[in-house]
């Protein structure tokens, strides 16, 4: 796979990404946040630079993308990561409201037991999520994301490898 395909890969979340696929995209979006680390020290620019910010948020748009592809590559639909957001907001914040209710207000502050609380019981659940994303074998057939991804671990969806979706039967009135 050359540069042009990679790339296009990476920006589209259409398609299947396998495990190296994914280790492949997070290594490339790492480098560019040492590069970005390293050009903000020299430049002496701050993380609330337009310039950063917009770099940032492109950076989020490819991770975003990475993991879309990997779901597919796990006969997973994208709605999946928002469900999942959904639940991770929902259980984050019923904890922090039971540490709030169950300690005193100043048990919250940083290196205090109820951060440490509410900071592992939200970090430890997105861990296993993220190692699940990481490490669970993908499907072992072409699915209607794409083929089986093969080179680099990425796949994209061809118009033969999308089923065709039947019509509905309408009612005569």
């Amino acid at each position: 796979m050359s540069l042009q395909p990679l790339i296009l890969s990476l920006i589209d979340p259409r398609g299947r990404c396998n495990r190296k696929g994914l280790f492949v995209a997070a290594a490339i979006m790492l480098g560019a946040e040492i590069i970005l680390g390293l050009g903000l020290w020299a430049s002496e620019r701050t993380l609330d630079d337009p310039l950063v910010v917009a770099i940032k948020a492109a950076l989020i748009y490819l991770a975003f993308s990475a993991a879309i592809q990997r779901l597919h590559d796990l006969g997973r639909s994208a709605w999946a990561m928002l469900w999942a957001s959904l639940a991770m907001l929902g259980w984050s914040l019923a904890l922090a409201f039971a540490v709030v209710l169950q300690m005193p207000p100043d048990a919250m502050e940083p290196g205090k037991l109820g951060f440490a609380i509410v900071f592992g019981g939200i970090a430890l659940p997105m861990l296993a999520m993220l190692l699940w994303l990481h490490f669970a074998p993908g499907e072992a057939k072409p699915n209607k994301y794409g083929p089986i991804p093969e080179g680099l671990g990425f796949a994209r969806a061809t118009p033969s490898d999308i089923e065709p979706v039947a019509p509905r039967a309408t009612s005569a009135a």
